[in-house]
């Protein structure tokens, strides 16, 4: 009877064993998706703010296009307000001429 009992307890303690194997592998498979997903949560939490600052860094290129192109459309029209000659003026080598009673008198350049 002492070999049987012997015979038991030696099958209680392999079982005991395997069932705390089970138990400790699943506490670490477990943990590990657990880590998984925290990385998962900052990885997109870290996408979310690169796209947002992506948009800001882009809305913002885009005003300063804007208002260098409207500075330049201003500089434009100065330029050719500048160079439009009224009816009594003329552009000679670069320099603007306005009739006078007897003759041309120099106002400045064109």
């Amino acid at each position: 009877m002492e070999k049987q009992t012997e015979s038991v307890s030696i099958w209680t303690i392999a079982g005991g064993i395997l069932l705390a194997l089970v138990i400790w592998r699943a506490y670490n498979v477990w943990q590990y998706n657990r880590a998984v997903e925290q990385v998962n949560a900052m990885m997109v939490q870290s996408m979310e703010e690169s796209k947002r600052s992506t948009a800001a860094a882009r809305q913002q290129f885009i005003e300063r296009q804007q208002r260098q192109q409207a500075a330049a459309s201003q500089r434009k029209y100065e330029v050719e307000a500048a160079m439009t000659l009224r009816p009594d003026e003329r552009c000679i080598n670069k320099q603007r001429f306005r009739r006078v009673a007897n003759g041309w008198e120099q106002v400045g350049s064109c």
